[in-house]
């Protein structure tokens, strides 16, 4: 799917600007444009970042590829971001899986790529079309808003990690049994995954909020490093969950 918002010159919202229009849009002043790739075949990706918004070939190909840690570049007139979402369809398994979500941020636009929905960019997508304003401050804006999204995913993981270990630690005394020390072993992985999501996303927001890139307004710095601050405290509440999963192994162990 390719799908695109549009906030004119003179304010007006168009939600169903063509891709043989982004081009002219492009060349507008005071204006935003936002196109998001979900699921969309690599070769009309490449066609559109390629030759409508000149990107650089080795940036699309590092986007389409999908296989990058979070991460900032710059280029000449824009920046592209690589962070990732959440998905907790394999929680059961001890495994979550992390979707990649790769933008290209420039004066006047913002391109988002993903291979698969993920639901903060739905989040924001929904409110950008309610609401003009959400385009109107620009793709610092934006940009800020989707990896406060992104963290706030995060932090829904961490809660449910509490949850079932709140409740492991009632039957451990309750009712003992082989299938608590594999969903403590479950909770373990499932920490370790999180850890390695989080520390590099960490790394990129923190280049965020300390450089001076050009396409990003320096008065958002400091909501990037809002975002940073999150993510240094979901670190500490990762480490203490799993010195609480350790501590529940050796109580059910002994």
């Amino acid at each position: 799917m390719l799908r695109a918002l549009y906030l004119a010159p003179d304010g007006l919202m168009v939600n169903d600007l063509g891709s043989d229009q982004y081009e002219t849009a492009l060349q507008e002043t005071n204006n935003m444009l936002w196109v998001d790739f979900v699921g969309e075949p690599e070769k009309t990706c490449e066609r559109i970042m390629l030759e409508i918004f000149k990107f650089h070939p080795l940036a699309v190909e590092a986007a389409l590829q999908q296989i990058h840690i979070p991460k900032v570049d710059e280029w000449d007139s824009y920046i592209y971001v690589a962070l990732h979402s959440i998905a907790l369809d394999k929680w059961e398994e001890g495994y979550i899986r992390s979707l990649e979500l790769d933008m290209f941020v420039g004066r006047n636009y913002l391109v988002t790529y993903h291979k698969e929905g993920i639901p903060e960019i739905d989040k924001i997508w929904g409110a950008s079309q309610i609401d003009e304003r959400h385009l109107k401050k620009g793709s610092s804006n934006l940009l800020y808003r989707l990896a406060d999204e992104l963290v706030a995913g995060y932090m829904q993981v961490t809660d449910k990690v509490e949850d079932d270990l709140e409740e492991i630690e009632d039957q451990i005394f309750d009712n003992p049994s082989q299938q608590i020390l594999a969903q403590l072993f479950t909770l373990k992985r499932i920490l370790l995954h999180l850890r390695r999501i989080i520390t590099p996303q960490r790394d990129a927001i923190n280049n965020l909020s300390r450089n001076e890139y050009s396409v990003i307004d320096q008065q958002y710095r400091i909501f990037y490093r809002s975002v940073y601050d999150h993510l240094v405290r979901l670190t500490d509440i990762g480490e203490s969950m799993r010195d609480l999963v350790s501590s529940a192994l050796s109580s059910y162990l002994s």
